[in-house]
This record gives C-alpha cells, structure tokens and sequence, in this order.
C-alpha cells in the first residue's frame, strides 16, 4: 500500500509539473507596428514603432516626439534623452526617460510611463495606454 501512495504521489507530481506553462516573453516584432494611444497629455492618437535589433524607435510618442527605447522580453526602457528640432514638432529642447511594459495575450496592450523636462528643469510625468 506504501509503495502505491508513493507512486501515485510521483506520477501526480509528475503531470502537475508538466502542466504548467512558461509564459511567453514579448519579441521585438511583438512591439513593432501602429498603436493607437491614450495618453494622460494628449488624449488619442497614433504611435508608430519601429525596430532595428533591440532597439526600438517610438515616433509620436505624446503626438510629437521621435524617442528611442531598448527592449528586453516584456519590458522596454526609454534612456534619459534630449530631443531637439529634429525629433520633436512640440517645440525644444526636451529630455526624456521613462519605462513600458508589453502585455496582452497577443502582446496588443502596451503601457509607458515617461517624464518629459524642458528648460524649467520641472519634469512632467506621463502615461499612455497603447493598443493595436
């Protein structure tokens, strides 16, 4: 009787582990693509991403800057920046940090929190809600 409990405890144990599923980490082509955005600043509009290797480019980010941002798995990272004419029609200089995360079963949600500081020194901060 002992040896069949022990077995029973081992092929259970067996099949619970195995049923459990990893979950997937997002690929850069998961961020890739047009996004439609609700920001806490400007309330709708529409964010293009583009990627080379692991480096994303995030063009009309807040409906007017070009921003770059590093990803790894779920997670994209927005490296303290300063934007000028050429990467932001809101007027400049602008420097800008901030954070997303990826999410979704399909990997269609994507949340950024970022601050953007001009030459008050003051930051703002903000976020968005992306869906494609």
């Amino acid at each position: 009787m002992k040896t069949k409990t022990i077995f029973v405890l081992v092929l259970f144990s067996v099949f619970f582990v195995s049923s459990c599923k990893k979950s997937k980490d997002a690929s850069v082509n998961d961020y890739v693509g047009t996004w439609n955005v609700t920001d806490n600043y400007k309330k709708n509009y529409t964010m293009t991403i583009t990627a080379s290797g692991s480096t994303l480019t995030l063009s009309k980010l807040q409906d007017c800057f070009i921003v770059t941002a590093s990803v790894s798995g779920n997670n994209l990272t927005i490296a303290n920046q300063t934007l000028n004419s050429s990467t932001s029609s809101c007027g400049y200089p602008y420097t800008i940090n901030g954070s997303g995360t990826i999410s979704g079963s399909k990997f269609n949600t994507l949340q950024i929190t970022y601050a953007v500081t001009d030459n008050s020194g003051q930051p703002v901060n903000n976020n968005c809600t992306a869906t494609k």
